[in-house]
């Protein structure tokens, strides 16, 4: 029996797609410049949530690479413009 069914892949895909559009409207409509990157990292990690999903119904180890570095960018990302907003400047 596989774990992994399409309609379960369909089921996941759906709730990341609905939560990657709720993510992307709070970015657009968020009252403060902390809530948008805070939506920038969870949009980052919906999209890797997507992309390992993708790779587990494929059954292709061919996207973790891509997870690994998108993972890392994302952090980073939020890292820096968290510091920016704090501090005006990202090196000092």
């Amino acid at each position: 029996m596989e774990l992994f069914t399409p309609s379960l892949q369909i089921f996941f895909f759906a709730v990341l797609t609905l939560s990657l559009a709720m993510m992307i409207y709070r970015m657009i409509k968020g009252p403060h410049v902390l809530d948008r990157i805070v939506c920038i990292d969870a949009i980052a990690l919906i999209v890797i949530c997507m992309m390992a999903t993708w790779e587990l119904a494929v059954g292709t180890p061919y996207f973790f690479d891509a997870i690994l570095v998108l993972a890392l960018v994302g952090f980073l990302t939020a890292v820096a413009l968290a510091k920016y907003v704090e501090r005006g400047e990202i090196i000092e």
